[in-house]
């Protein structure tokens, strides 16, 4: 989201993100961070669409975006859906999935696109026409009321989502960090002794206030005095008798 206070059509506010007014800018990116088309000033379902153009081959992959954009309509892939949009779609209402145990998932199916609502520390509803709840996994979430973490069920089609989506996070984060740190990753990958991003800064910081100054060379006879003369340390005077 780019600030901007002007006036323009593509201008969009958007609550609950840091910057709300201002021009969005929509990305592509795979589940690493790696940015493959962006765009801006678009509305709607014509984001994803313009977007998935750059697939070579859309059958062959699989997109998953947030529901800002999912509807029923637009399902190509798995996505996250507003519970406001699953008008037409039998299931159980929210208020009365939210009531149900932790983990307690009802869903519906009509031969083309499977749609699940699941009931977690609030109640999400996704839909694909590639995965369903099959099978059913197990995840740990705290209990208030035992006090401990206990297991509860999640549906295959929660876990594919939890586990490709935020590439475009990643794109954000990989977009302020330094790329030498980047190469040091793949460099001590093999035997996984890479840094952190914390720890790298860190020590590029440490390095460049330890480094001596940069000497510049300029045209003329005079030459650079060695450093130990120019330092400071260690020039001390002593008495000494005359003959």
């Amino acid at each position: 989201m780019v600030p901007y206070y002007g006036h323009h059509s593509s201008k969009m506010f958007i609550r609950g993100k840091p910057i709300r007014l201002g021009q969005k800018i929509w990305a592509i990116t795979s589940t690493s961070g790696y940015p493959f088309k962006k765009n801006m000033s678009q509305h709607g379902t014509r984001v994803i669409k313009r977007m998935t153009l750059v697939l070579a081959d859309s059958r062959k992959h699989q997109v998953y975006f947030n529901n800002f954009f999912a509807s029923k309509d637009l399902l190509t892939t798995l996505r996250t859906l507003r519970n406001t949009r699953t008008k037409g779609i039998p299931l159980m209402e929210t208020n009365k999935v939210a009531k149900k145990q932790r983990g307690f998932f009802d869903y519906k199916c009509d031969g083309n696109v499977y749609v699940c609502r699941w009931n977690d520390s609030s109640v999400v509803t996704l839909a694909s026409n590639h995965s369903t709840h099959l099978p059913v996994g197990q995840t740990k979430r705290y209990s208030k009321k035992q006090r401990k973490r206990i297991d509860v069920a999640i549906p295959n089609i929660v876990e594919n989502h939890n586990e490709s989506i935020g590439g475009v996070d990643t794109m954000d984060v990989l977009l302020s960090m330094v790329i030498a740190w980047r190469l040091h990753c793949e460099l001590h990958d093999a035997d996984r002794s890479a840094m952190t991003h914390l720890a790298f800064r860190r020590g590029i910081t440490a390095h460049l206030l330890r480094a001596r100054p940069l000497q510049i060379s300029r045209p003329g006879p005079c030459s650079h005095l060695p450093h130990s003369l120019r330092s400071s340390r260690g020039h001390f005077l002593q008495s000494s008798t005359q003959g």
